[in-house]
């Protein structure tokens, strides 16, 4: 007596193995691909929405703050990223006299002004001319960075600021949590 459960199902040939086997693989690469793209998605997505920014819009805020911004004033600016700080300058007569990272003062006089107003349009001018020249790692890798911004309507600085350099995991960002003209 034949067993018509097992006459009506053939034998599984390696060949049909090897290709429940691929599709198996073939699933678990799609969903380890999916996982990716969410992770890359969810680490970009992060942080303030801010819109890119180019030369003329850096140029009109610097220009805002040139005709508006106070000579004399305390920000303080925190910084994310891998560097991640908290800084408190005070500026006055438009120097920067004192700052303080994390409540310890910064003694290098050349570093005083870099989270002044002027030295974070600085380092904007920096981002935003790299992304028209990307930045050259090596002979055949380059980084194009995206700068965003969102400025002060009233006086022109950069309350918040996020820079990405595509094909790193550089990322900083910043957003001024108290500003007191003096």
């Amino acid at each position: 007596m034949v067993d018509e459960a097992n006459a009506a199902s053939p034998k599984q040939t390696p060949a049909r193995r090897s290709r429940a086997s691929a599709v198996v693989w073939g699933g678990v690469c799609a969903l380890v691909t999916a996982l990716v793209i969410g992770a890359i998605y969810a680490f970009t997505a992060t942080g303030p929405r801010l819109p890119e920014i180019d030369q003329a819009q850096l140029d009109a805020a610097r220009a805002t703050w040139k005709q508006k911004g106070p000579a004399d004033y305390d920000i303080t600016v925190a910084v994310s990223g891998t560097r991640a700080a908290r800084y408190h300058v005070e500026v006055r007569d438009g120097q920067a006299v004192r700052a303080t990272r994390d409540g310890d003062p910064l003694k290098d006089p050349r570093t005083l002004g870099t989270w002044s107003v002027p030295g974070m349009f600085d380092t904007m001018q920096s981002d935003v001319d790299h992304m028209t020249k990307p930045i050259q790692i090596n002979a055949r890798e380059s980084h194009r960075v995206s700068p965003r911004a969102e400025f002060d309507a009233q006086y022109g600085y950069p309350r918040r600021y996020r820079r990405i350099e595509w094909g790193s995991s550089i990322e900083v960002g910043w957003e001024v949590t108290h500003f007191s003209p003096r």
